[in-house]
């Protein structure tokens, strides 16, 4: 299983304006997981997950705010709802398998997709890597240069980081 984390989308101007920068989304979170022990392609970074797998593996946009506009035409209790604009992981997961299925290649296992994740961390080219914002962790709340338990090892940049 691939863990993803959210970001904000920061634009100039109100909210259309081209992209500026990226950021840790303020309600997203991530951290040790309390039953798995940490795996082979995070054996780097016990200084920051210790002995337990650590997530966010990597981030997409969640922020309900910078979020994806979607028409709902289904009508519910006899009210269409139109445009509304949508966040949260209901973005950020299909959003990451999204870019996952453009690459159009797939690896032969989750493993061997996260030990593909993890080797590029750094790598400007596939990831950007989110240092500025908080998140909800009790520890470690904040991004930082390199993995985080709040974006991960950052956010793909098109198919590359997949």
């Amino acid at each position: 299983m691939i863990s993803v984390g959210g970001t904000t989308i920061n634009r100039a101007g109100k909210g259309s304006g081209p992209f500026k920068s990226e950021t840790t989304w303020s309600q997203t979170g991530g951290g040790p997981s309390a039953y798995l022990p940490t795996p082979a392609y995070q054996s780097g970074l016990t200084a920051i997950v210790g002995t337990q797998r650590g997530t966010p593996d990597i981030a997409a946009d969640a922020n309900p705010t910078s979020g994806a506009i979607i028409y709902d035409s289904i009508p519910y209790k006899d009210q269409t709802l139109g445009f509304v604009v949508v966040g949260g992981t209901s973005l950020a997961s299909p959003l990451s398998a999204a870019l996952v299925n453009n690459a159009g290649s797939f690896n032969a296992s989750t493993t061997a997709e996260l030990t593909e994740i993890y080797q590029n961390l750094g790598n400007k080219a596939a990831f950007a890597d989110i240092t500025a914002g908080k998140c909800l962790n009790a520890s470690s709340g904040v991004a930082s240069v390199g993995y985080d338990l709040c974006t991960g090892v950052g956010a793909p940049i098109g198919t590359v980081g997949k």
